[in-house]
């Protein structure tokens, strides 16, 4: 049987304190990924790439987490949607949520994209029952920098758990690309 190698205490005082800055290093302040029991959604993109088809919308041209947004340009009306059975998203009946990511508009428009989260009904023919959207341009005014936006949202007693969720960017009136990185979907009752 081989003796234990004992390591100087000198080793200790170096490694230590460099083991820490380098754990320090690569957390991110800004970005908060923790999901919770009330989270229903977190997307921050990276896992689309090669489970879609090419779409010009799913991007590396910026992004507040990692590679990957998504975004709305003059060529790109809507963005890549996420859209789910609320169902199997939640199995308890939803009141108030809140909608929330981080938007880049890397130079100014004449008009603004808005973040949008609906709901419809796929067995009337996706009639629309809900759609509440951030106005990114009102939202995040500055361009050239990530800036977190929200909404909270209140849904009508209607909304049943056989319901589509849709989560998408629509270009509307903007002129110019708009990004969107970190979407979350979270419950407040």
């Amino acid at each position: 049987m081989r003796p234990p190698v004992l390591l100087p205490l000198s080793f200790f005082r170096v490694a230590l304190p460099l083991a820490l800055l380098m754990s320090a290093a690569c957390s991110s302040s800004d970005k908060d990924t923790s999901i919770s029991d009330k989270t229903l959604l977190y997307s921050d993109f990276e896992q689309l790439d090669g489970w879609c088809p090419p779409n010009p919308s799913l991007t590396t041209d910026f992004a507040h987490s990692g590679r990957f947004s998504i975004k709305t340009a003059p060529d790109i009306e809507y963005s890549l949607a996420y859209i789910k059975t609320l169902g199997l998203i939640s199995p308890k009946r939803i009141k108030r949520v809140k909608l929330s990511a981080w938007a880049y508009l890397p130079e100014a428009s004449s008009g603004s994209a808005r973040l949008t989260l609906a709901f419809d009904d796929p067995a009337q023919g996706n009639k629309l029952l809900l759609s509440e959207a951030i106005d990114l341009g009102e939202a995040a005014p500055e361009q050239n920098k990530w800036q977190e936006v929200s909404k909270e949202i209140t849904l009508p007693d209607n909304i049943e758990f056989t319901h589509e969720m849709r989560i998408f960017i629509w270009k509307s009136s903007a002129t110019t690309p708009t990004y969107i990185d970190d979407v979350r979907v979270d419950v407040l009752e």
